[in-house]
């Protein structure tokens, strides 16, 4: 060590005095002094140095802002449910994946034989609004999303987390399946008839998770929807048309759903106050 800070260097070094190449010459000689360290430590404001080192650790605790973030924050989008929406485990790559894999599979079935095209078609149909069904399990299972603990302890209502997520759930899974949709051969008609069950039942789980957890409202419908699905299709003895034997797919069952969707809606409204945060998620 040829040389040490002296008194006028070091209290230049704390006024910010020093030019750029000699500050950082006294840097890297604090390295391997412990001697100057202790006589620029003497010298160092405490409450300056608080404040450097919580604006350091702010800047290191801050939570990287995704991509998809900082687009809803340009469209004016409020922070909290800007960050709500991106940590939905249902906006994860593994679970866009598998959805898209499923989609993908049910599509190439119905460009088979005629047989195995009906089928395929039933299924598309079949599994389109049991997509946002699982989203809503997986938005609101417990184990399945990292940010439980802070949601419950953020000042969030239960409506408002609830309808943020469902939504995202909601709009996700629907852009998807109506990309797969347009590769399904078929009338414009037939090819939607997904799109009002798939709204009526994820209503319907917003509704009861007045009463009961969303991801258990969310399996309890999907649960029932397939039953219904799986009970035409083994009651179907022809083998062919199973979508003209699911009633869900007929005008009156699309008109129902209608009435499922504006009924689930006006209890979601009418009893938003009575949503509680820990049951739904």
């Amino acid at each position: 060590m040829t040389w040490h800070l002296d008194e006028d260097a070091t209290q230049r070094y704390v006024n910010g005095d020093l030019g750029a190449a000699h500050a950082a010459s006294v840097e890297a000689h604090l390295l391997a002094c412990a001697k100057c360290r202790a006589l620029l430590g003497a010298r160092i404001d405490e409450s300056r140095l608080q404040a450097t080192w919580t604006a350091v650790a702010d800047v290191v605790d801050q939570p990287r802002v995704r991509a998809f973030e900082r687009l809803l924050l340009r469209v004016g989008v409020p922070e909290h449910l800007a960050r709500l929406v991106v940590l939905s485990p249902s906006l994860r790559i593994p679970w866009l994946l598998a959805v898209s894999s499923l989609l993908l599979l049910s599509t190439a079935t119905t460009h088979t034989t005629a047989i195995a095209a009906d089928r395929g078609f039933f299924l598309f149909l079949v599994l389109a609004p049991l997509l946002p069904l699982a989203g809503i399990a997986l938005a609101f299972a417990p184990r399945a999303d990292p940010a439980r603990e802070l949601l419950v302890a953020a000042p969030i209502s239960g409506i408002e987390m609830l309808l943020v997520r469902s939504v995202t759930v909601l709009v996700t899974t629907t852009v998807l399946t109506a990309i797969a949709a347009v590769a399904v051969p078929g009338n414009e008609w037939s090819v939607a008839t997904w799109l009002l069950p798939a709204l009526g039942l994820t209503t319907a789980a917003l509704a009861m998770s007045r009463w009961m957890s969303a991801s258990a409202a969310a399996i309890g419908l999907g649960a029932a929807w397939l039953l219904a699905a799986s009970w035409v299709a083994l009651g179907n003895t022809t083998r062919t048309h199973f979508v003209d034997s699911f009633v869900a797919f007929r005008p009156a069952g699309q008109a129902a759903f209608i009435v499922l969707t504006i009924a689930a809606g006006v209890v979601v409204i009418t009893q938003r106050n009575a949503f509680d945060l820990r049951r739904v998620t």
